[in-house]
């Protein structure tokens, strides 16, 4: 069952506003047995008039003692991608659009437990009026894929902390943003 919530008005604007913000330079992981991993230490970007596309094939290893949660609409959640702006800052340069409801069984993932799965990013031009759309002027560079989740298996239970989970960093390699 899925219960729709009536603010995708609110959802689309707190995401255009994450989408500037760039973050500190953190630890690739909050908790040392919590491992995000690529399939890759290399992707290249391919353009496709609107669109940048890459596959980024990525893995959860929860080795922790507590489970791993988050609420989610129909397709589970994914880690957003951040590109290493230099001097210890990294950029959000692309987030996946979010559905607006809840689905009744919360994300989990189970101590012991590896999640598997891709990050398929198709990002229109940065002066493109269609969104998704890439957030960096230019495609080539370092990356790392950045995931937050709630510590628990309620992800609505309000005292279960944020986890920040941090990819190791990999390389983009593609055309530049606006090129055809």
């Amino acid at each position: 069952m899925i219960v729709y919530l009536a603010i995708p008005i609110l959802s689309c604007c707190f995401a255009a506003a994450l989408a500037g913000q760039a973050t500190a330079a953190a630890k690739p992981t909050t908790e040392a047995r919590l491992v995000l991993r690529t399939d890759s230490a290399r992707y290249t970007v391919r353009y496709a008039d609107p669109a940048y596309g890459v596959s980024i094939g990525y893995s959860l290893t929860n080795d922790g003692h507590h489970w791993l949660s988050s609420n989610y609409c129909r397709t589970p959640p994914s880690p957003i991608l951040e590109k290493d702006m230099g001097g210890g800052y990294w950029a959000i340069a692309y987030t996946p659009v979010v559905l607006a409801c809840k689905s009744e069984t919360p994300f989990r993932i189970a101590p012991r437990q590896t999640y598997n799965a891709v990050l398929h990013v198709w990002a229109a031009r940065p002066d493109a009026r269609e969104v998704p759309r890439l957030r960096v002027d230019s495609i080539p560079g370092t990356y790392r894929l950045h995931w937050e989740l709630r510590t628990g298996r309620d992800p609505d239970f309000a005292a279960s902390p944020r986890t920040e989970i941090y990819s190791t960093p990999f390389r983009l390699a593609g055309p530049k943003a606006g090129e055809d």
